[in-house]
């Protein structure tokens, strides 16, 4: 067995122990909500872009859903939502919190880089924070065997480039917390380039160049440490390269 796929057997692991765990307490809240006022900003815009794309009826695909925590935005849309991941506790999780939301969600565990379903059944494939833990080469390939033409691949991830993200991120290697192949698959903007080869229309914003002063800042308050954040990523677009978290749009072309 490769590195890669003993490092995803690890996180499949992990993430099933953590999924475990969350079905013995009570859930927290789903999609942006979740995330902390001053790193909530790309959540924000990653679920405008898809209420912008998803509309009742369209067939979507959550890859990687990880616990489903971003899955139900476009099932309150009354699209037909799909949840896969690789973790089998981790769709649990996610059909826990489709029930307590009222909303269908089918789950489908499954590698991302080989899903079975249909050639050209999906109109929006969506991924948060997951590009790290795939091989790009065959997830492009499955996306876009997926998608239906003019259909929609909306991500939100990480990016590699700021030397204060990529040492916290090696620390949490270091403390058993992520594996060695997600440091390497960690996207960069030479990923980005290569996602714009398949999906030629790729638009992409950045966000939280500088999010690591957020504990600095949390005497003033969460709510306006985030404008003051939000306003720097908007005004210092030569550091954008330095982001944070990046999101992302393409479509399929013919």
């Amino acid at each position: 067995m490769s590195d890669f796929a003993l490092d995803r057997e690890t996180e499949r692991q992990r993430y099933n122990a953590r999924a475990t765990r969350q079905l013995a307490t009570a859930l927290g809240p789903d999609g942006a909500e979740s995330v902390a006022l001053t790193f909530r900003r790309p959540y924000l815009v990653y679920e405008e872009i898809i209420r912008r794309h998803a509309r009742p009826g369209l067939a979507v695909l959550d890859l990687c859903c990880g616990d489903g925590v971003h899955s139900l935005t476009t099932a309150r849309l009354g699209a037909d939502v799909t949840a896969s991941d690789l973790a089998e506790h981790n769709l649990a999780v996610a059909r826990q919190r489709a029930a307590r939301a009222h909303l269908p969600l089918r789950t489908l565990l499954a590698n991302a880089e080989n899903v079975p379903l249909p050639a050209t059944s999906i109109d929006l494939l969506t991924c948060a924070g997951s590009l790290s833990y795939v091989d790009l080469e065959k997830f492009l390939a499955e996306a876009r065997r997926l998608l239906r033409p003019g259909g929609a691949f909306i991500f939100v991830d990480s990016l590699n480039h700021n030397p204060v993200y990529r040492f916290n991120r090696f620390v949490h290697h270091l403390r058993g917390r992520r594996s060695r192949s997600t440091l390497v698959r960690m996207p960069t903007l030479t990923t980005l380039e290569r996602i714009r080869q398949d999906f030629p229309d790729l638009q992409v914003s950045y966000h939280g160049i500088f999010s690591f002063l957020a504990p600095l800042l949390r005497p003033f308050g969460s709510a306006r440490a985030a404008r003051w954040l939000d306003c720097a990523d908007a005004k210092i677009t030569p550091l954008r390269g330095h982001a944070f978290k990046i999101v992302g749009v393409g479509h399929r072309h013919i």
